[in-house]
Formats: C-alpha cells, structure tokens, sequence
C-alpha cells in the first residue's frame, strides 16, 4: 500500500515537470513571436504618425503665420527633433524585429526607413528630412528627445517666414 502511494506522488511530481518543461518550451518560441508583431505594428503606427507630422507641417507652409497642432502619444522608442540636419526621427531600440533590409535606406511615404543590427537585436530608424526647411525647436537650433509618456505631448508646428531663403518651421512643445 506504501509502494503504490509513493509510486503516485512520483508519478505526479514527474508529470508535473513534463507539463511545466512543455510550457517553458512554448512560452520561449511564443513570447519572442509577440513581440515582434507588437513592434511591427509600433513601426507601422509610427509611420503614419510621422506622414501625419509631415502632413500638419506641409500645411502650415501655405503662409507665414500659420501654426498647426500634433497631437503625440506613444509608449515604446523615442523621438527626435534635430534642427541642425531638418530631421525629425522615431527610433525603435532594442527589438527583435528586422524590419527592412539591414544598413539601406527605403522609403515608405515621405518616411526612410533603416534598420542596423547591434547584439543580435535591431535598432530601427524612422525618418522625415526637410532639406527645403529650416526647422528650428524652441526658435534654436537645440536637439529635442521626446520620450514615452502615457499623457503624451502637443507639439506646436509655426511657420515663422524665410529665414535664409527657406521657410522657418518652429517646433514646440506644450
């Protein structure tokens, strides 16, 4: 009778590690797989958020004095406002997504897209250059970071006229 009893809680113990081993297995093949579909569509919403971007500042370009609102929530990256290279970029760290093509530039809208690999993770950079602007942050020339906030940001795009022959777009932040 002690035999049979001992021989059960083996038998059990032994199950229970085969089930809890299974489910090990599958949560390491399932879990890297959910993350780089919830990064690609980060990627993606971010694309349309900086074409939106490019849109609002396109429409300020109509005359001097016009000023639009970009409303910016996001959770995961960060963005950049380089005035110094007209650039404004969203960049995905980190990530077990290959997105594109690793080192060249696409285009997806008016967005380049790249993707660098670094430690078996990728880096990916998502990019609006205006080389026929002179943006500016904050009437300077200073970098701007905009880092995941669960409130987000309202950032103020104002043409302020020519400024050395280019149109002078004055990002702020609210």
């Amino acid at each position: 009778m002690f035999k049979k009893r001992g021989q059960i809680w083996i038998e059990t113990v032994i199950y229970t590690l085969i089930g809890l081993t299974i489910i090990g297995i599958l949560l390491s093949i399932i879990v890297p797989r959910i993350n780089q579909i919830n990064d690609k569509s980060l990627v993606l919403q971010s694309i349309n958020v900086l074409n939106k971007i490019d849109e609002q500042i396109s429409s300020t370009l109509v005359a001097s004095g016009n000023s639009r609102q970009i409303d910016l929530t996001f959770k995961k990256g960060e963005y950049f406002i380089n005035p110094q290279e007209n650039t404004i970029t969203f960049i995905l760290s980190d990530s077990g997504l290959k997105y594109s093509e690793l080192g060249e530039t696409t285009k997806q809208g008016e967005v380049s897209v790249l993707t660098l690999e670094q430690n078996r993770r990728y880096s990916i950079y998502l990019s609006l250059s205006y080389d026929y602007l002179n943006i500016t942050y904050d009437m300077g020339k200073q970098n701007k970071t905009l880092s995941p906030s669960p409130i987000g940001y309202k950032i103020i795009a104002e043409n302020n006229g020519k400024i050395n022959s280019l149109n002078n777009i004055n990002l702020r932040v609210l």
